[in-house]
């Protein structure tokens, strides 16, 4: 029997599928799926901010069908970063079809996650394309993740540039090596200079926002405001994209608009002051 199982349902992993929820307990959950084959939800795979009922129908994310196992041979998921990607493949055509690429996931399940996407057409605004016009197309995303937040991140070849962008929905003024003691670059560690009124912002409740940026770009992050830069003898390098006269403003706790980009946006989506998206 768990042969037949496993050679049946082999070819669902990495896909989303239609169950019925069968059990609920606070270590697990039990799905019956259409056939009658029962599957798994471990505690650490579930997005514990999504209520499940008895009865209840739901999408689940198969990440694994075991060919033993003394539970369920199917492991099935609500919580992991591969649900994200699967619900934009389905919302967004540009990604489906290979337009616009999504490089890294980083996820909070529940609470916020963070897509750094590209496009293989420098023509298309990939960030635009996941928004959509006015915002339909990420307000439909948003809304399947039951409200979770979303920051689409620009990928970039430079590190400094990703570093910045990561950090959104701040506005951050410089991303620079981390030197050791002895002056030397260390691998792998970057500062980012936020202003002095964004540094809460690109840190996040209890750290979230830095914590995301790190596992997305895979760099360690420090992120330190403005002022305290310059008290530390720092040399603050514009080198990420904000103009003196923005950071000034940003200082000083003002709305800068991000600058608009030249290429096409997919539907001729409006640009977003933030690229964080909530209901």
């Amino acid at each position: 029997k768990k042969e037949a199982i496993y050679a049946q349902h082999k070819s669902l992993i990495g896909e989303m599928i239609d169950v019925t929820v069968s059990i609920v307990n606070e270590n697990f959950v039990i799905f019956t799926l259409d056939n009658g084959t029962t599957a798994f939800m471990p505690s650490n795979l579930r997005n514990n901010n999504i209520t499940l009922k008895v009865g209840q129908r739901t999408q689940v994310y198969v990440e694994d069908v075991l060919q033993e196992s003394k539970d369920s041979q199917i492991v099935v998921s609500n919580g992991s970063k591969d649900v994200i990607k699967r619900v934009l493949e389905a919302h967004v055509p540009e990604i489906a079809d290979g337009t616009v690429e999504i490089v890294e996931i980083s996820r909070m399940a529940g609470e916020r996650s963070k897509v750094a996407v590209r496009t293989t057409n420098e023509n298309v605004d990939p960030v635009g394309a996941i928004i959509g016009a006015q915002g339909t197309r990420i307000s439909s995303i948003v809304e399947k993740l039951e409200g979770e937040k979303l920051d689409i991140i620009l990928w970039s070849h430079d590190v400094n540039t990703f570093v910045a962008n990561a950090l959104s929905p701040a506005r951050i003024a410089s991303v620079i090596d981390k030197l050791d003691r002895n002056g030397e670059v260390t691998p792998g560690h970057k500062i980012a200079i936020a202003p002095d009124k964004q540094q809460t912002l690109a840190i996040g409740k209890k750290g979230s926002n830095v914590r995301l940026a790190v596992e997305l770009t895979k760099i360690r992050i420090d992120v330190i405001s403005h002022s305290e830069a310059v008290e530390k003898g720092i040399n603050v390098e514009l080198n990420v994209g904000l103009t003196a006269k923005e950071l000034e403003d940003l200082d000083a706790g003002l709305k800068v608009k991000r600058q608009p980009t030249n290429r096409r946006v997919v539907e001729q989506a409006p640009r977003f002051d933030e690229t964080s998206f909530e209901n």
